[in-house]
């Protein structure tokens, strides 16, 4: 997590990174120095949301979640609602998560993308330690 925050640090951008286990429950948090106050929840939606659906469709970050989810509405039958994400998941790039185990969130960096670099970078930080 700290590999994450400072990943984007050296980039000149302030982001918060939350580390979430299987059930969503905030394992640990850290924000940067110039991390704005919105980044808290943020990062907790994208770890969510990569905890929660990543291991069902096999993906590995949100980006990819995000572009599924967007093919699928595309091909939903006509007067059907629509996919209704639950409160507080946030489908953008920056959550990543492969295994059940939990997954890491990064928000308040300028693009999700920015965000979604960061948070691999924590993630391959400690990554053979989850072997």
């Amino acid at each position: 997590m700290s590999a994450a925050v400072a990943f984007c640090s050296r980039q000149g951008f302030g982001v918060t990174a939350t580390v979430v286990d299987a059930d969503a429950q905030r394992i640990a948090m850290l924000r940067g120095d110039t991390a704005g106050v919105h980044t808290f929840q943020s990062c907790w939606g994208k770890a969510y949301t990569a905890v929660g659906f990543a291991p069902m469709f096999k993906l590995d970050n949100n980006a990819e979640l995000a572009s599924r989810l967007a093919q699928f509405s595309a091909r939903q039958p006509p007067g059907t609602l629509a996919f209704q994400p639950p409160e507080g998941m946030i489908f953008r790039a920056g959550g990543v998560g492969d295994e059940v185990i939990g997954s890491i969130g990064v928000g308040g960096a300028p693009t999700a993308e920015v965000d979604e670099a960061c948070a691999k970078a924590g993630l391959d930080q400690i990554r053979e330690r989850l072997k």
